[in-house]
Formats: structure tokens, sequence, C-alpha cells
């Protein structure tokens, strides 16, 4: 059990946890109070090796706390430390002069804790380790209390580093979230432009397809016609060769014959530009089917990449 006992007057959560942690670790019981009345009250109880007391706590008026133990015969005599943030050394001991400077110290804050963990020592010598346990330098203890420091800060770091590791996981996810949700919604767009090109070139092909039907039936009367021509042709010769027998006759039938032949023939030459200009007009719905299948193409290039986007999306 711990044989050096230290009563802390401090009202400050931090301080009371970084100082005592430290000199409990180091085997001295320690107990806390936060205002001066009830350090007066532990004191008649707990019987301390020494005081420490903050001269920067609200709860309370420390001095009332330096007074009244002044008074006590038995208390008088414990060593004391003073911490202060506002007082300086000789400040204090010239306001307080009922304090005894022999078994009192000062330490102006801020402080580090090894030095104040030398003072204690100065004051009060270091306590009777654990059993089993051997005992520690003070370059041993100023060792600890180096490390557990660093350990603390170390600490510190690694929650705050967890902090933004899961703040920036967050951020990734939604990032992830709204990029499929992004290309959920370019994937509907270029389905339903998919869905659209689809009607357009079934219509094409459907309108491509009354066309041919149509130029087929002109090309079947125009080869009839071809046939009438070709007949007349062959009449023609045979009136030729009748003509050539008979002059008068021949330049008559020469005569009527062209009177004849003449709105057919016309009808003919309207004919093969009429079949010149359907042929024209189906190679330009062939090019127009070439340049919908490109797009179609294209389409299903850009579906497909999508697809692998979204599946390396997924696998992420």
């Amino acid at each position: 059990m711990p044989d050096k006992r230290i009563i802390y007057l401090e009202d400050d959560e931090e301080a009371i946890n970084s100082l005592g942690d430290v000199l409990k670790e180091i085997n001295y019981r320690v107990e806390f109070s936060k205002t001066s009345s009830s350090a007066e009250k532990l004191a008649s109880k707990f019987e301390p090796d020494l005081f420490i007391v903050s001269m920067d706590i609200t709860n309370s008026d420390p001095s009332d706390f330096i007074n009244n133990i002044k008074k006590n015969k038995e208390l008088k005599k414990i060593p004391s430390i003073f911490l202060s943030e506002t007082f300086e050394e000789e400040l204090f001991f010239s306001e307080f002069e009922n304090v005894n400077k022999d078994i009192s110290r000062f330490v102006k804050r801020p402080c580090k804790i090894e030095d104040l963990i030398d003072v204690v020592e100065d004051s009060i010598g270091l306590p009777t380790p654990p059993k089993g346990v051997f005992p520690i330098s003070i370059e041993g203890q100023r060792e600890l209390i180096t490390i557990k420091k660093e350990n603390e800060e170390l600490r510190g770091e690694i929650s705050e580093l967890k902090t933004k590791l899961a703040d920036h996981s967050k951020v990734i996810m939604a990032e992830k979230v709204q990029a499929m949700k992004d290309l959920q919604k370019e994937l509907e767009k270029f389905k339903k432009e998919k869905s659209s090109l689809e009607e357009e070139l079934g219509l094409l092909k459907s309108n491509l397809a009354k066309k041919e039907k149509e130029i087929d039936e002109k090309v079947k009367k125009a080869n009839e016609s071809i046939s009438q021509l070709g007949k007349a042709r062959e009449e023609l010769s045979e009136i030729k060769k009748a003509v050539e027998e008979d002059g008068e006759k021949h330049k008559k039938a020469q005569n009527a014959l062209r009177e004849f032949y003449k709105p057919k023939i016309a009808a003919s030459a309207k004919l093969e530009e009429e079949l010149k200009l359907k042929a024209e007009e189906f190679k330009l719905k062939e090019e127009e089917l070439a340049e919908m299948d490109k797009k179609l193409k294209k389409e299903k290039a850009v579906k497909d990449k999508l697809k692998k986007m979204l599946e390396e999306v997924s696998g992420d």
C-alpha cells in the first residue's frame, strides 16, 4: 500500500487527471478536493504527507485553506506545494506571510509534469514501490512520464486520424453512390435514346420497304413498256422493209409511224427519267440506313462502356 499521502486541491479536471495519474503510477496515494472546505475535512481524516494547492481554483478561495491549515498545530507542519499562473514566487510569499517557507515550495504555471514530480520528491521523497517492483530512479520516472505523455499525444493523433479516415470514407462512399446514381441516370437516358432510335430505324425500314415495292412496280411497268417498245421496233423494221419496196408507201408509212410512235417515245423517255430519279432516291435511302447503322453501333459501344464502368464501381 502507498506510504506517501498527498492531498491535491484543484478544480481543473485536466490538471487533476494529468498530475494525479502520474503521482499514482509512481505509487503516491493521492486524494483530490475541489474546494477549500472539503480539503480541510479530508486533511483531518487522511493524514497527508503533502499538500498540493492550486491558487487558480474558482470554486472557492484557496487563501481560506492556507489560513485555516496554519491554525491547526498538526496540519501546519505538513509541507505544501503552491501552483499558480497569476502569482510570481516573491509576490506569493510576501502576500501569504503565514506560509512557512522552510517546508513550502512555489511552482509557476505552466510547468512540466516531470519538474513538478521533482519538487514533490524533494518535499517528501519517493514512495515505497509495490511488492515485487524495483525502485525506479528519478531518470526512470522522468522517462516514464515522458513516455506516458508521448503515448497520450499518440493516442490523440490516432483518434484524430481515425476520425479523419472515417470522414474521408464517408465522403468517398457518398461520391461513389452519387457516381452510381449519375451513371444510372445516364444509362436510363441512353436506353430512352436507343429505344427512340430503334423506333426511328423501324419506321425508316418500313418506309424503305414501301419505296422498294413502289420502285419494283415501276420497274415492272418500265420493263413492260420496254417490251412493248421492242415489239414496236420489230414492227417498224418490217414496215421499213415494206417501205423500201415501195418508196411512196414507205414515206407515207414512215410519216405515219413517226406520228404514231412520237407520244410513245416521249412517254418512254419520261419513264426512263423517272426510273433514274427513283434510283437516286433509293441510293439516298441506302445511305440513310448506313448512317443509322453507324449510329446504333456507336450507341452500343457507349452502352458497353457504361456497363463496364458500372461493374467497376460496383466492384469497388
